[in-house]
Formats: C-alpha cells, sequence, structure tokens
C-alpha cells in the first residue's frame, strides 16, 4: 500500500484509504482473519494465565497435584477461568480462585454420585474408591463451614464489648443458633410453626410487669435438630432469683406445648436456653449451682452465659477444625457447657 511506484491508495483528503482498492481488500481480509484467531486464543491463553496465578498458592498447587487425569485437567480449566474476571486486587482474586475450588469441588461430588448409580449390581470392587473419595469430598465441606463458623465467632469476639454485648448478642444469636449448641441447626419447612409460636411469646411478653419486662431483651422461638428451642435473653445487669424465672420459664413453656402439640412437630422435645450476664442470687448458696441447675432442668430450661457463649463455640469449633474426622460426628453430639 505504501509502495511509490503504485496507483495512490489514499483519499484526496488525505484521510481514509480507498476502499473499492483490491489491495485494501486484501488487507481487510487479512486483519479479519488475524482477529478471529486471536479471539479463538485468546480465552485459552487467559485461562493458562489464571491457571499459573492459582498455582502461585501453595495450596491450591498441591490440591492441583493431587488430582490425575481427566479430572485434573478439568480442574485446571475452571480454576483458570477466575482470570477471564477483571480485577486489580489479589485479594479479590484469591477470593474467586476459593470460590472455584469449592464449586468444583462440588461438581466432583455430582460425577460421584452419577458413577454410582450407574454401577451395576455385581461392581462392588468399584464401590470403594467411589466411597472414599465422597468422603474425602465432605471432609472438605466440612472443613470450610468450621472456618466460616470460626470466623462469625472471631467477630463476635470482637464486637462484644460491654455497651454493646446485649446488642450483637440479640442481633445474632436467634439466626446462628450453632453459638449456643454446635448441634442446632434450624429445621426447614416449620415457619408457619414459627411465627405462631413467636406470635405467642410476644404476646405473653406484654402481660409482664413493667420490672420483668424491663429485666428481659427479647425471647425468640426456633426449630432445631428435632427440637422446639426457646431462647431467652436477660439483660446482662440482671440476676434474676431461681423462684421467679422457673415461674415465666413454666408459663410461657405450657403455651409453647399447647401449639406444639396441634402440629405435625408434637413429639419434638422443648428445649429453652436463659442467656444471662449474672447467675441467679441462690448461685452463691452452698448447693447454689446444682440447685439452680435442677430447677430448670425441671421445666427443660438451662441457663448460658454471655461471656461464656463465644468462648465456648470458638473452643469447639477449633477442637473439631483440628480433628475433622472426628468432628463430623462431634457436630451432632457436642453441646455447650
Amino acid at each position: 500500500m505504501d509502495i511509490d511506484g503504485a496507483q495512490d491508495i489514499a483519499t484526496r483528503s488525505r484521510q481514509a484509504l480507498t476502499e473499492d482498492d483490491q489491495r485494501f481488500r486484501d488487507l481487510r481480509k487479512f486483519i479479519l482473519a488475524e482477529l478471529r484467531h486471536i479471539a479463538s486464543q485468546w480465552s485459552d491463553l487467559r485461562r493458562e494465565g489464571g491457571t499459573k496465578f492459582a498455582r502461585s498458592v501453595p495450596a491450591v498447587s498441591a490440591w492441583l497435584d493431587g488430582l490425575t487425569g481427566d479430572t485434573k485437567k478439568k480442574a485446571q480449566r475452571w480454576v483458570g477461568r477466575l482470570n477471564e474476571i477483571r480485577s486489580d486486587r489479589d485479594t479479590d482474586r484469591k477470593e474467586l480462585l476459593k470460590a472455584s475450588i469449592l464449586a468444583f469441588e462440588s461438581y466432583r461430588q455430582r460425577e460421584q454420585l452419577d458413577r454410582l448409580e450407574n454401577l451395576s449390581a455385581d461392581s462392588v470392587g468399584a464401590l470403594l474408591p467411589i466411597f472414599r473419595e465422597i468422603d474425602s469430598l465432605e471432609l472438605s465441606y466440612y472443613g470450610q463451614i468450621v472456618n466460616l463458623r470460626l470466623g462469625v465467632v472471631k467477630k463476635l469476639q470482637q464486637m462484644l464489648a460491654a455497651d454493646a454485648k446485649e446488642k450483637v448478642i440479640q442481633e445474632h444469636v436467634f439466626d446462628h443458633l450453632w453459638l449456643i449448641d454446635p448441634s442446632w441447626e434450624r429445621a426447614k419447612g416449620t415457619e408457619h410453626l414459627e411465627t405462631k409460636i413467636g406470635t405467642f411469646l410476644a404476646q405473653d411478653t406484654e402481660k409482664l410487669s413493667r420490672k420483668e419486662r424491663d429485666a428481659r431483651i427479647d425471647i425468640a422461638y426456633r426449630t432445631a435438630s428435632g427440637s422446639h428451642v426457646v431462647i431467652e435473653l436477660k439483660r446482662a445487669s440482671v440476676a434474676t432469683p431461681i423462684d421467679r424465672l422457673v415461674a415465666q420459664i413454666r408459663k410461657y413453656r405450657e403455651g409453647v406445648r399447647k401449639i406444639r402439640d396441634q402440629s405435625d412437630h408434637k413429639n419434638w422435645p422443648i428445649q429453652i436456653v436463659v442467656l444471662v450476664g449474672k447467675p441467679p442470687p441462690e448461685w452463691s448458696d452452698t448447693r447454689g449451682r446444682e440447685d439452680v441447675a435442677a430447677a430448670l432442668d425441671a421445666v427443660d430450661a438451662r441457663l448460658v452465659f454471655y461471656d461464656q457463649l463465644v468462648d465456648n463455640a470458638q473452643k469447639i469449633l477449633r477442637r473439631l477444625s483440628q480433628s475433622p474426622q472426628e468432628g463430623r460426628s462431634a457436630l451432632g453430639r457436642v453441646q455447650v457447657d
């Protein structure tokens, strides 16, 4: 196009090229072909760059090296995709990388389940590798749950200043029952029952004297792990005598029991947890602790102290995270002291 001896291809204004010239057509064809080639390679090159970044994290590199065959190839392509998402911050890219690995593990789990369905009755030998793979994936999920919960506990611990204690506990404990008992997870499909009993408890609160109402931050009902759970939060500065506390508990326990007995979950036991900052005055008597515990046990209740709440949850989660094999079953049996 720039050969001096050839016909000038520029327009008179010198601002463009003559588009019907064959040389322009050839140039256009060449450039379009190159752009198509670049486009076809670009995604693969970016994925390779994403895989390279992923391998810069030792734990991810070890995870990839632990895979074999087609699974390894799929995993490398999977984590490589994060490079297609624009982000200048390494922290964002690492969070995306973690999410990609978890997503791939979920994909692997579905693959293993599909393999189980396709096995014939005489393929017993092929079952063991699949079971080991599923067990490994289960431990991976379990570890993530423990780490996430530890993060919640640490955040709560940072916020538990004396002037914020009641507010923080109230906002979080009702929807994170595992802070009280690691085996508690909210039951699904019981929203109507929770609404009905929640309304009853709110009405019961309105019937309390002003002094009794002022001593209580809030009260709520949840269904968890095959139990009806009532949680009452007492103000951290209040020490309620055990007789008065038992009388209050007995009153709303009977109301909850009546509603429960008319539901599909009438065989579930009732558990009542009273979160307190100070124990009842009788606590300091010679057999005070035993007597308080026995009186509360008679009405399906127990005390949990604010100061113990986060510490106990944190200790339990740490212990379980250090022993994941034991932890999966321990989640179903460990309770806060």
